[in-house]
């Protein structure tokens, strides 16, 4: 064929995929679905024949065909007759009712997926709730791993058609964002896809939520992911799908048919408020379409007991820089502009707002944006399985440039506004829910009564109030005396407990007192606090202090015969003192013959433990949860983990604690455990008689430094006990190694520092 007469094809081909892409609107977009209801398997031959066909358009960049990707490749193979079947159950989309996908609508095949060293059958489906991931022939699908065989520390994973994103880097730039915002993302990033050898093309992947996905980001194992599963904004639980209560979501919007007392007095109990600040900001700024509007995600923290907003799928508004303020707002969901219809939140909000302005960089996202679309725009040229032709993309990435540029100047102006927004009136009755009565929640209005009402039902209590501060804190307050607590009390938020010393408090079977207020229980070496059982042979609860901001602190007091308390205000707590979010700081004191996990817990705080014992625990001594700067020092540890699943002295995850001149003498587990991506620094303690002195584990630092560590079963071991995590580290200096069986042992995930 001569040069003319192949430069006449070409341009014919053009002009005919150009032709085609006019009537895939039209004629030609109505056709295809008449095919996908008589005839699906013609209906998937004909969307990868126009696949093919697009091809053409793009032969200005065929030298990018034969580059190979920079990107990882997964290998998928699937039977070609059960692409066949799970196409035949695709659903019908009626743009008119706006309905969607439910995953009732898909079905999983089983496959086998290669990538790397990784070889394994797999569970596969087609997923997306909008046609746009499935209706060509690329489709966005869901790889499900096996339990016993995670696939790089995931349990499944979405591949997201990049059409679906935008074509992917403003979702990643976004996600980066909600890091620097304080927010949690999610596990981002871009692969290749072959299926049955044939290129699929370049995929956004996101791990899905799971419990690996909990332990990994350090948040409690009850805590819980909720999802709205389609259009038709009905929810889901992503972590225990087979749990049925909505207790948590329930509580919410039960506060949304309140009156505006009752709803801004409690929102702060269900809502983490500070995160909810921060969303309404990251929406601003990045403009995120699923991330604040009618389509937000929730995650119910099992430590504080509160939703925190969950974003993802962060898309961007076009041409907000001529939107007023209140149009901005609005594309936000219904609690958030509730909350800022009220002067008080919003100005708080606009102090969080300002200070993410501050803290971020205009230049260096957009720097981050810029690296991001070259590579990618260098892999879409490539990607010949794609719907649009090339010359779509650059159009497309310099809107979303000029738009993260806009969406920044709208910010500013938001930051500085003075005027409260008004919304048009919500109907808040919409709702079905219900605050379910004697359930998780039922003690939930507890937290937000005032001193008042909680004496009336606690006559125990004393009330009185300081007048030395220009706003008066109230006191809850056990004078010294000796007290009998048969049933779960709620101290309320706004207070001080304070139990004076010489009282002495016995708890009955089961019973907790969990303080939504700092405790001060402030005893003296004449006149300790003691608190233990009402009956010898039955453990009570917990004492838990919960969401405070100022520290709680407890000094000369006994603790003892307690175990562990579940499910108050959606709230597990599992050390017989316990510290939620809630600074605590503990010296003198005595804590043993507890009944379950931990005779003290803290999780997502700080604080100190100092010049206390611990002995005869059935558990850990000391478990501390993503703690920050704590202190555990010159203490005395003996007898520890005396039940059937033995028991650490000191057991450490996600943290950074300062471990002092502590004496650990016998533990049925370990003296100190540090797990977790924990960078503790252990110095100048004793610790002997332990099934292992100190045990550095799962991706954790630790310096190690001026130790006595005698007579263990094993001194010092490094190793990596969770798969979805590495080994460990430890920085050894100047330790002393004697009597025992094993001084060091080392796994090949792990490494030893000297």
């Amino acid at each position: 064929m001569n040069p003319a007469r192949k430069i006449t094809v070409i341009a014919i081909t053009i002009s005919a995929t150009s032709l085609l892409f006019y009537l895939r609107g039209t004629i030609y977009a109505s056709f295809l679905e008449r095919i996908k209801i008589i005839s699906p398997e013609l209906h998937f031959n004909i969307t990868r024949a126009e696949a093919s066909l697009k091809k053409t358009a793009n032969l200005l960049h065929f030298p990018y065909w034969f580059r190979k990707t920079r990107l990882p490749v997964y290998n998928l193979y699937i039977d070609e007759k059960d692409i066949y079947k799970i196409s035949s159950i695709l659903p019908n989309y009626d743009p008119e009712a706006k309905t969607g996908a439910s995953p009732e609508n898909f079905a999983f095949i089983d496959g086998f997926f290669a990538s790397g060293d990784y070889r394994d059958k797999i569970e596969v489906r087609f997923r997306g709730h909008r046609p746009v991931h499935w209706e060509s022939a690329k489709r966005s699908l869901l790889i499900k791993f096996p339990k016993d065989r995670l696939f790089e520390k995931m349990r499944s994973i979405d591949l997201i058609a990049p059409i679906t994103k935008e074509y992917a880097a403003l979702e990643i730039v976004n996600n980066y964002r909600l890091k620097e915002m304080g927010l949690v993302p999610t596990n981002l990033f871009l692969v290749w896809l072959k299926i049955n050898g044939g290129d699929a093309g370049i995929y956004l992947a996101k791990e899905r939520y799971s419990a690996e996905w909990l332990e990994k980001n350090g948040l409690p194992p009850n805590s819980e992911v909720f999802s709205q599963t389609g259009l038709d904004s009905s929810w889901s639980r992503d972590i225990y799908e087979q749990k049925e209560s909505f207790a948590e979501l329930d509580t919410l919007f039960s506060l949304l048919r309140e009156t505006d007392d009752v709803f801004y007095k409690n929102i702060g109990n269900i809502l983490d408020l500070n995160k909810i600040y921060r969303a309404i900001a990251f929406n601003v700024i990045a403009g995120g379409t699923h991330s604040q509007g009618q389509n937000l995600n929730f995650l119910f923290n099992g430590a504080t007991g509160k939703l925190e907003p969950l974003l993802e799928d962060t898309a961007i508004f076009y041409g907000r820089n001529n939107k007023e303020p209140v149009e901005v707002y609005n594309e936000i969901n219904v609690f958030s502009r509730r909350i800022l219809s009220n002067e008080n939140y919003y100005n708080d909000y606009k102090k969080v707002l300002r200070e993410i302005l501050s803290s971020i960089s205009l230049e260096k996202d957009l720097a981050l944006f810029d690296t991001l679309q070259s590579q990618i725009i260098v892999e879409l040229y490539k990607d010949q399985a794609k719907y649009y032709p090339d010359f779509v993309f650059k159009e497309v990435f310099q809107e979303q440039r000029t738009s993260i540029i806009d969406n920044y100047q709208v910010a500013q102006k938001l930051a500085e506004a003075k005027e409260l927004p008004v919304f048009s009136a919500e109907d808040f009755s919409k709702t079905t829910a219900q605050l379910v009565e004697g359930g998780e929640f039922s003690n939930f209005f507890d937290i937000s009564k005032t001193g008042e009402e909680f004496i009336a039902a606690n006559p125990q209590f004393f009330l009185s109030y300081s007048t030395s501060t220009r706003d008066p804190i109230g006191n809850l307050t056990l004078k010294t005396g000796t007290y009998a607590f048969r049933k779960n009390v709620v101290i309320p938020a706004n207070f001080n407990f304070v139990i004076e010393q010489g009282t002495h408090l016995f708890l009955a079977s089961g019973v907790s007192i969990v303080s939504y207020s700092p405790i001060k229980a402030i005893g003296s070496a004449e006149k300790l606090i003691i608190v233990e059982r009402l009956y010898p042979k039955n453990a009570w609860g917990s004492i838990a202090v919960i969401n405070t901001k100022e520290s709680s602190r407890l000094e000369n007091i006994i603790i003892s015969g307690g175990s562990s308390s579940e499910e108050i205000n959606g709230v597990t707590f599992t050390g017989m003192l316990a510290a939620h979010g809630a600074p605590i700081f503990i010296e003198n004191a005595i804590f043993s013959l507890d009944a379950d996990d931990d005779a003290l817990n803290v999780k997502q705080t700080t604080g100190a433990v100092k010049n206390s014992k611990f002995y005869d625990t059935v558990g850990d001594a000391i478990d501390l949860d993503m703690t920050s700067n704590f202190v555990i020092e010159n203490n005395k540890f003996f007898n520890i983990g005396t039940g059937p699943e033995g028991g650490d002295a000191i057991d450490i995850s996600f943290g950074d604690p300062f471990i002092n001149k502590n004496m650990i003498d016998k533990c049925s587990d370990k003296g100190v455990s540090v797990g977790e991506k924990s960078f503790p620094e252990i110095t100048d303690n004793i610790i002997k008689k332990c099934e292992i002195g100190i045990a550095v584990k799962d991706e954790s630092r630790a310096l190690i430094k001026n130790n006595s560590v005698l007579n263990n079963t094993t001194g010092i071991a490094l190793y990596q006990k969770k798969s979805i995590f590495g080994g460990g580290t430890a920085i050894l200096e100047n330790n002393i190694l004697s009597g025992n069986l094993n001084d060091i042992t080392q796994d090949k995930q792990s490494m030893i520092v000297r």
